[in-house]
């Protein structure tokens, strides 16, 4: 016999009330947890902490994956991700150019750094067991691997 899934799903950007990439991670998140609890398994999102309020609007729920399945837990990494993103906001020469130019700081930088605190946080339910999947939903760019 199978044991039922108990995904935690790691996405930096999940935001059902963007659009791209944070709506891909929130989508892809409620899809793959929907899909976990019908086959009688659980779920976790793991995001970053400027996602917090539209998850709530959207009627996640907050709260510890080791109580329960509760749906999304935040890490924050703003210390870091707020001057990165005025770093790389000046070396573009603005907001709507040079993408590929603010993958490469934030792959070097914010998503390491989210990588990192979600490792040291999460990794004691899964050797525990409490999770039996992992999967990394974002980021989605092919300049991050």
């Amino acid at each position: 016999m199978v044991d039922p899934p108990r995904v935690l799903l790691l996405a930096e950007e999940a935001n059902p009330s963007f659009t791209s990439v944070p709506l891909e991670g929130a989508s892809h998140a409620r899809a793959l947890i929907d899909a976990a609890r019908e086959a009688g398994g659980t779920g976790h999102l793991v995001t970053q902490v400027r996602n917090r309020t539209a998850l709530l609007d959207a009627g996640w729920i907050e709260g510890d994956p080791g109580q329960g399945d509760a749906g999304f837990s935040v890490i924050d990494t703003e210390w870091l991700a707020g001057p990165m993103y005025r770093l790389a906001k000046a070396v573009r020469g603005g907001t709507s150019v040079g993408w590929t130019t603010l993958m490469a700081i934030r792959a070097q930088t914010t998503y390491r750094a989210f990588d990192l605190q979600a490792c040291r946080r999460f990794r004691p339910l899964v050797n525990s067991g409490r999770f039996n999947l992992v999967h990394k939903l974002t980021p989605l760019s092919p300049t991050v691997a």
